[in-house]
């Protein structure tokens, strides 16, 4: 997932969880629901940043020519970078 779709899903999280713009009229949630709500807030964000940091690295390629001990490019060559 890209970050806005992440985003937007996290958005979306908050909306169901009922994190919207209070009322005048609305009632504070009662303490347990509140804590369920955060809780639950706080594994979508975990979720959010453990993707996040694994995708950090794809995407990049490195296009180059090796050359042999006797200075001449290799064919074929594989070369692998942790």
């Amino acid at each position: 997932m890209n970050k806005i779709a992440t985003i937007i899903t996290l958005l979306g999280t908050l909306a169901l969880l009922g994190a919207s713009a209070p009322s005048v009229r609305a009632q504070a949630p009662s303490a347990p629901r509140r804590r369920a709500q955060l809780r639950a807030l706080l594994v979508v964000f975990l979720l959010f940043l453990t993707t996040t940091m694994r995708v950090a690295g794809q995407g990049s390629r490195k296009d180059d020519i090796v050359f042999g001990p006797a200075g001449h490019p290799v064919a074929g060559a594989t070369i692998t970078v942790c």
